[in-house]
């Protein structure tokens, strides 16, 4: 509900609302199809018990309404009546109730809007437990207790938020039937699971139920076996992250929910549900943490498509509505700006500039460096300073700031307490002089890069990649110095420079964000990260989330997940389970990337390949597959993945005489994720999932035999849920597999395929 209702508003907003009435949810319940009679008896009860919790909680959304519009009403009076008041008196009371009408009326709004929220979907999950309790005097005795787990709570329903119950362990964890005993709230429980069944409620409506007897789905009225067929989400749902609350795995429970001593690192396949864990964690330390507030979290992308997609997905997240979602390169500016000016920003930087100025000796190299002069300028004031003729209590101002001052600060504050209490004379205006001074050497960030470059031996006893020496770091100090003389950057400076800045305590960085999440960490250089990690009160207060697969970085810098727990001393929690894509397609992803990292999967058929030896021929035959896909499934979404931004351009071009608007290409000013076609390279497409999609010539040329082909079409593969198609010409990449592997459906011949529509050129491969 906007926040803008309430008072008359609520009446209207709720008699035009659209929830299913009891007889909607009924209507076109025809007779059930091969589920048997004890499937019709669960299907029975939990829409008796769904009805029930409706029909309360439409009873709690009028009173709550009605409340609000009373509360808004008198807040609004109470405004209207300081306004006109004149005397001081009468104005400072009725101030003070005003505060406190307004904020009834605020407490009241939130509970509507959560009523709201409950009304749509109220639980996800209900659980019925056993339990033995001892009572004095009376012994043990099993009592049954029901839970109904949903994103708020409401106790009148007997929903509990899944974010604060202790009772989620036991559903996430434990299958019914299974004893558990398990420590919450400082009390051994023990008992057993009774019944769990996962439910999926929309607009009202019981649509899906996941129970003891399998899987069953509400097909416009008529309950049917669920299966295995594959049900593609409406386009537009495909702009946020699918709601999968009741699915989520112990694996990822344990990941969200750990209360780690230091960052969580989570590192899982593509499909794994990485991204939504990371959200998930979020939500649940919001709940945990009273001082956690989402308005000062923040969640660090890359792309600005998946930033797109990220906060398209809060709304339907509990307590994230407030989250700050950035791109890397929208949480630098400003701050580099800021201190730094507009110089101007050069992309086109040398790969070994970028190699020396982005790597780990790098990061190591300027905490060592920040760290011996602040060392050598401590050794310097305590005999430069004239100590005898300042007042003591500015040398004991001194003593505390150098236990744990950063170098500004220090100086900053040592400036304040002789301008405070040191007496007008030639001390005191020594002792400013010193300390002007030594803050503008110790602001000059660029000197401080060139030093460190020039100390190659030092530099490169940091090295553990043993890809570095005195070519490339002369190389990068040259660079520096003629950019120091014309105001120039490179983009690689920015994360670098604010490190430096970050250092020496100049900035807000460190107290902007309570909590900082990244995902595809892995396309992060080690400078970023230092000074993502410096940025927040402490490790706990960080949440990596990535796949090394999956790194797209040509100069492939971020050194995996081990080295990157080791720097943070974090826990590493690794997520192995595609709740995206088929088992097939992560077959075909697994041999491109040269590994078995897939332990799971649903079914589904191999990925088609049509091979050309023309571009017309293949160009065509792309055009005819997406033609036959959208008669297939009208109104769908459908990607076609490309080696580089430029490509995406030009073969969007191709496609738009034959589907019009439908195309968009990555860096369009409408760019959307709903029905149509999107083109796009890879790394833009990454961390984002499509229910079809096409792999554009992935050729010799443009993928070889290397790690950086390897993960670009990895990614490229495991971003399509159902049905892939492969396009090449020529001579393919030599990652992809032969024939007689049959990880693919190679085109050579003209048969019939009634699982792909129309006849189609398909090698006859049975299925």
């Amino acid at each position: 509900m906007n926040g803008a209702i309430g008072s008359d508003l609520f009446h209207f907003a709720y008699s035009t609302r659209k929830f299913a009435t009891t007889s909607e949810r009924t209507q076109g319940m025809g007779a059930e199809i091969d589920i048997g009679d004890q499937a019709r008896e669960v299907i029975a009860e939990e829409e008796k018990i769904l009805a029930q919790v409706i029909a309360e909680l439409e009873r709690q959304f009028q009173r709550s309404g009605r409340q609000l519009t009373v509360n808004d009403r008198r807040a609004r009076a109470l405004t209207s009546d300081m306004v006109n008041a004149t005397r001081d008196e009468d104005k400072q009371q009725l101030a003070s109730d005003e505060a406190v009408a307004h904020g009834l009326s605020k407490m009241k709004r939130e509970e509507v809007e959560s009523l709201e929220k409950l009304l749509d979907s109220p639980y996800f999950a209900r659980i019925v437990l056993e339990e033995v309790i001892e009572e004095p005097g009376r012994g043990e005795r099993n009592v049954q207790r029901e839970y109904r787990l949903g994103s708020y709570a409401n106790l009148d329903c007997r929903i509990v938020d899944w974010r604060r119950a202790p009772v989620s362990k036991l559903y996430y964890e434990y299958r019914e039937g299974d004893s558990f005993s398990e420590e919450i709230q400082d009390r051994i429980r023990e008992g057993k699971v009774l019944l769990r069944r996962k439910l999926d409620i929309k607009a009202g409506v019981l649509r899906r139920i996941s129970c003891s007897l399998g899987d069953f789905v509400n097909d416009a009225g008529t309950w049917k076996p669920a299966g295995n067929a594959f049900r593609p989400r409406a386009a537009r749902d495909y702009g946020a992250l699918p709601d999968v609350l009741a699915l989520i795995s112990p694996e990822q429970f344990r990941a969200i929910t750990d209360e780690a001593e230091g960052s969580v690192l989570i590192q899982g396949i593509a499909g794994s549900g990485k991204t939504t864990v990371a959200l998930y964690r979020l939500s649940w330390l919001t709940q945990q943490d009273a001082q956690l507030d989402a308005s000062r979290a923040l969640f660090l992308v890359r792309s600005e498509l998946l930033k797109k997609y990220i906060v398209a997905s809060l709304p339907a997240l509990a307590g994230l509505q407030s989250l700050h979602v950035r791109t890397l390169a929208e949480w630098l500016k400003p701050e580099f700006q800021r201190h730094f000016g507009d110089g101007a920003v050069l992309v086109d930087t040398p790969p070994g500039v970028i190699r020396v100025k982005s790597s780990w000796a790098m990061a190591r190299a300027v905490e060592g460096y920040v760290s011996a002069q602040r060392a050598r300028m401590i050794e310097y004031l305590g005999t430069a300073l004239p100590w005898n003729a300042l007042p003591a209590e500015v040398r004991r101002v001194y003593d505390r700031a150098i236990v744990s001052t950063a170098t500004i600060p220090l100086l900053r504050e040592l400036s304040s307490a002789v301008t405070r209490l040191a007496p007008e004379g030639g001390a005191r205006a020594q002792t400013l002089s010193i300390l002007e001074k030594l803050e503008r050497r110790v602001s000059l960030y660029r000197e401080d890069i060139l030093r460190i470059l020039g100390d190659a031996d030092e530099f490169l006893e940091q090295d553990r990649s043993m890809l570095l020496d005195r070519e490339l770091l002369d190389l990068a100090r040259v660079r520096t110095e003629e950019q120091r003389d014309s105001n120039t950057f490179d983009a690689v400076d920015m994360p670098l420079l604010l490190r430096l800045a970050q250092l020496k305590g100049l900035g807000r960085q460190r107290s902007a964000y309570q909590h900082i999440a990244v995902d595809e960490v892995q396309d992060m250089n080690p400078v970023e990260l230092s000074l993502i990690s410096g940025s927040v009160p402490n490790s706990t207060a960080l949440t990596f989330v990535g796949d090394a697969a999956q790194e797209l970085s040509p100069l492939q810098l971020f050194g995996g997940f081990e080295a990157l727990r080791d720097v943070q001393q974090g826990r590493l929690v690794s997520l192995t389970v595609s709740h995206r894509s088929t088992r097939a397609i992560m077959s075909l992803a697994d041999y491109v990337h040269g590994s078995d990292r897939t332990t799971g999967g649903r079914p589904g058929k191999p990925p088609l390949w049509f091979k050309y030896d023309t571009e017309n021929g293949a160009v065509t035959e792309a055009i005819n597959w997406i033609t036959r896909l959208f008669e297939s499934y009208p109104g769908s979404l459908a990607v076609v993945l490309c080696r580089t931004a430029a490509e995406a351009r030009f073969v969007g071009g191709l496609l738009r005489p034959t589907f019009g608007n439908l195309v968009r290409t990555t860096g369009d000013d409408d760019l959307r994720l709903d029905e149509g076609i999107l083109v796009a390279d890879i790394p833009s497409a990454k961390g984002l999932e499509f229910p079809f999609g096409m792999l554009w010539n992935p050729s010799a040329s443009t993928y070889p035999a290397d790690s950086l082909s390897r993960n670009l079409l990895y990614t490229a593969i495991t971003r399509i849920e159902e049905r892939l198609c492969i396009v090449t010409w020529g001579r393919p990449s030599p990652l992809l597999p032969p024939k007689a592997a049959r990880l693919t459906r190679v085109v050579d011949e003209e048969v019939v395929d009634e699982d792909d529509g129309p006849p189609l050129l398909l090698d006859r491969m049975g299925d």
